[in-house]
């Protein structure tokens, strides 16, 4: 049984915490079903056309009841949590934590509340004497997720643990189809979000060309009102009602500065990191350029590493989406296990920050 999280330990801490923590192994699961902006898009008032345009988006991932294709958020977490073990150098019975961040904890057209989901993930995939608990915190959720393993595994309080969520934002997606009403409508952003589980083992066993050399997060909750999720007002369903445009002004303005602020504390340059890739929450293509652009001008630097983007096929997956495009760089062979990453964090709430890791063991 994993010691409870007040437990001092008798002896110091072991290799586990005072080595690096790192990213072990890595697994993603999509659905089948691609759905691609003019299927989704038919009944609504918006033009195919200028939403490709404003977003990027092609096509994106639904799950749904066909045959072979998954059927809820719940079954996307467990089938990522069952690839990432697959590839691990762990097995199941070895993981201490398991902490789950879906965004919308859905199961069999269910909203779940109790039990928290990370028992069911950990109880599906042999793990039942984990420590389990759920974070919710939008689409910094794996961000968030964590940050928290990080510093249990250097506390000692934990060896080995697992990040996991599973996204049925196809959820808002449908509803949205089915109610928006033109360009300006509160749930144009819900048009955007695709289906994905993303998980991630973490352990203690990293160096300095494979751990996770820095997780920060912020929230501005003074913009907690431009996004939320609640009962559609129009119809049965979920919806999500957000000012897209005032989001990614204000973590347009504060992301890039709190960045450079964060590097100025420890008498660091952007050039110093030395960053092979910029991965940047994937709402859009033209916001991901916009990120990119405010980061270039604050640190006063001609050019940025290669930027990687999965948002043309699979949408803005929420809280999966830095670490499902991550994941893909890899597999790709788009991202090499020498390099170094950043991830910009962006959720409603709002929510912004930085995932800086080196990927040297990495299992994908």
């Amino acid at each position: 049984m994993p010691e409870p999280l007040n437990h001092q330990p008798d002896s110091p801490p072991d290799r586990y915490a005072r080595s690096d923590v790192r990213v072990e192994s890595m697994g993603s699961s999509l659905p089948s079903e691609v759905v691609s902006s003019e299927a989704l898009l038919k009944d609504t008032p918006v033009p195919v056309s200028f939403f490709k345009v404003a977003t990027g988006i092609h096509n994106r991932r639904f799950c749904g009841p066909e045959p072979g294709n998954a059927t809820d958020g719940l079954e996307l977490a467990v089938s990522a949590a069952e690839n990432c073990l697959r590839v691990s150098r762990y097995e199941a019975s070895d993981i201490d934590v398991v902490i789950c961040c879906s965004v919308v904890r859905a199961h069999k057209d269910r909203l779940l509340f109790e039990p928290v989901t990370a028992a069911i993930v950990a109880d599906a995939i042999g793990a039942p004497t984990a420590l389990c608990f759920d974070v919710a915190n939008a689409c910094a959720g794996m961000a968030n997720g964590l940050l928290l393993l990080r510093a249990l595994i250097r506390s000692g309080r934990a060896k080995v643990g697992m990040v996991v969520s599973g996204e049925q934002f196809s959820l808002i997606s449908r509803t949205a189809a089915n109610e928006v009403t033109g360009l300006r409508d509160a749930q144009m952003a819900s048009l955007t979000p695709g289906d994905a589980g993303m998980a991630l083992v973490v352990d203690g066993l990293g160096g300095p060309a494979d751990r996770v050399e820095d997780v920060e997060l912020v929230t501005a909750a003074g913009h907690a009102d431009l996004c939320a999720g609640l009962p559609s007002e129009r119809g049965p369903g979920l919806a999500m009602y957000a000012s897209p445009a005032q989001l990614v002004d204000e973590r347009l303005r504060t992301w890039p500065e709190f960045y450079r602020d964060h590097l100025r504390e420890r008498k660091e340059s952007f050039h110093d990191q030395g960053f092979t890739h910029v991965i940047q929450h994937q709402v859009g293509t033209s916001v991901v350029a916009r990120m990119n652009t405010a980061l270039r001008d604050v640190f006063e630097v001609n050019e940025l590493p290669p930027s990687i983007n999965t948002v043309r096929d699979y949408g803005n997956t929420a809280s999966t989406a830095l670490f499902l495009t991550l994941h893909k760089g890899l597999v790709d062979g788009d991202i090499t296990p020498d390099s170094k990453v950043l991830l910009g964090v962006f959720a409603s709430g709002m929510v912004f920050g930085f995932v800086s890791l080196t990927l040297a063991g990495v299992r994908v």
